[in-house]
């Protein structure tokens, strides 16, 4: 393919927002477009085409395979941070979880959807409700035609301890549980954008690039040889990630995931996979979804609003944050002060995977940064997720856990058997909950908000149109504009930020 010595859009970074505006901008066939993408297409491997192995692709070559640093705050581990380096990004890495958060994150966002399997539908009453999903767009989600057996008994612990099914997790208040709808060449050359450049390189490489262009804080710049066109403290701070720690029980059940790893049975599963497109390869990680407000599954709640409220949060953020994201930072907690109490907004998820617990803290106190280490984009920035780095986040995991047990222990779940082998039932105290969640936690993979879409005198990075303050014709539009993580897996919400960018840029 030839490439042109200039176009009216150039975007940068092929993955879920990048494609999106993109593929809106070429509608128009009078607009040129052309999107920049590091990594390679994909060869349609099992682990990107079959539901029931997504997630394979991380540590592969479609990964940029970079690292979180270590920090005290997780006993100085450092901690996987996968990004998609290939044509669909992280789409491809992820595990195909499309659900929207609470009205009470984000006012606006798009999704597309087909209904659940009848069979399934009828067994496990699931409703949605058609008024909140498109039928006629370019993405579609839907619920697995298969379930794991186990699910149905956590629905019913769920039941069993007063927790609401949504109706239909897209409706504006995805709150209790719900079912889970899944959804290089060396040549340099220099191109030039007649109306606008559009970074959507992700929360990790999109800062970065701005940082190497001459665009962020001047101090970091200066540190690196990189000479300032635009000082803009912001760009790299108030990263976020979503908190993960795992609560693992051993089940007594005779179809559970794990039996994918024997070779008979997974045989069997491929073969009915591949003439029927039926069975337990339909479906990816975490059929059923818990997400809770606080108040709504602790007896603690209270005691830690007033830990939040008492705390000076700003403590916790990195000893060289700038001023104005200091600032920022006091009005961000204030709003998550201000909801933590909120029935209508989860701060916890549970992803239930036979017997394995994932649980997902949704809204953090802790902030991270992303700065680069050289003037080179070929250079792994120095990525700082500060997981667990604020105790407020820590006390959250540790009732969640202690929730978590509850729905195990449930009546529903009996026939199951479960018994706790990580952390262990003897794992109870607030110490030792502690101790567990610093030596164990991880990251959802899903970073956030280091290019913060918010008042420049608050280390706003872009402005309301994701235009990047003091330059011209250049936009942001990916994850990294999310002043605050939604209570949701990233990807819907992204897809959400693309197609709103681009009804500004039609």
């Amino acid at each position: 393919m030839e490439i042109l010595p200039e176009y009216d859009y150039v975007v940068v970074g092929g993955g879920t927002s990048g494609l999106t505006v993109a593929n809106r901008l070429s509608e128009n066939p009078g607009v040129t477009v052309l999107v920049l993408e590091a990594g390679d297409f994909d060869a349609n491997e099992d682990f990107l085409t079959i539901p029931g192995l997504a997630g394979g692709a991380v540590g592969t070559k479609y990964d940029w395979n970079r690292t979180y640093v270590a920090t005290e705050a997780v006993n100085g581990r450092t901690l996987p941070a996968p990004l998609g380096k290939v044509v669909g990004g992280s789409t491809k890495l992820n595990q195909m979880t499309f659900n929207r958060g609470s009205s009470s994150d984000y006012d606006r966002w798009n999704e597309l959807f087909t209904p659940p399997n009848k069979e399934i539908a009828k067994e496990y009453n699931i409703t949605f409700d058609p008024s909140v999903h498109g039928t006629s767009g370019y993405v579609h989600s839907s619920y697995s035609p298969f379930f794991w057996p186990t699910t149905k008994n956590l629905v019913r612990a769920v039941k069993e301890l007063g927790i609401d099914i949504a109706f239909d997790h897209a409706n504006g208040s995805p709150l209790g549980g719900y079912f889970n709808p899944h959804s290089q060449n060396p040549v340099s050359v220099t191109l030039r954008a007649r109306k606008e450049v559009i970074l959507a390189a992700g929360s990790v490489h999109t800062p970065q690039i701005l940082q190497v262009s001459g665009i962020g804080d001047s101090a970091l710049l200066s540190s690196i040889n990189v000479t300032t066109i635009m000082d803009l403290p912001g760009v790299g701070q108030n990263f976020q990630e979503h908190a993960l720690v795992k609560v693992t029980n051993k089940l007594n059940a005779p179809l559970q995931r794990s039996n994918l790893s024997d070779a008979t049975f997974a045989a069997k599963v491929r073969e009915e996979y591949e003439k029927y497109r039926k069975g337990p390869l339909t479906s990816p990680l975490g059929d059923f979804l818990v997400f809770m407000p606080l108040s709504n599954f602790s007896d603690a709640s209270s005691g830690i609003y007033r830990q939040a409220i008492n705390q000076d949060g700003t403590d916790f953020l990195p000893p060289d944050t700038p001023i104005q994201v200091i600032e920022g930072y006091k009005r961000q907690h204030k709003v998550l002060n201000d909801r933590l109490m909120s029935s209508k907004s989860a701060i916890l998820e549970i992803i239930w995977d036979d017997g394995e617990m994932l649980i997902g803290l949704q809204h953090p106190y802790s902030r991270g940064s992303i700065k680069a280490t050289s003037p080179s984009t070929f250079d792994a920035p120095a990525a700082d997720a500060a997981l667990a780095k604020n105790p407020l986040d820590v006390a959250i995991l540790a009732e969640s856990i202690r929730f978590s047990r509850r729905l195990v222990n449930a009546a529903a779940m009996d026939i199951l058997e479960p018994l706790e082998v990580v952390p262990g039932a003897g794992v109870t105290s607030n110490e030792a909950l502690e101790k567990f969640i610093r030596s164990t936690v991880s990251n959802f993979y899903h970073p956030a908000g280091s290019c913060k879409m918010g008042a420049l005198e608050e280390g706003g990075v872009v402005d309301y149109e994701l235009k990047v303050y003091g330059v011209e014709a250049l936009r942001v539009v990916d994850a990294s504009v999310m002043p605050l993580l939604p209570a949701a897996h990233t990807m819907a919400t992204v897809y959400a930020i693309a197609e709103k960018a681009s009804e500004n840029l039609l």
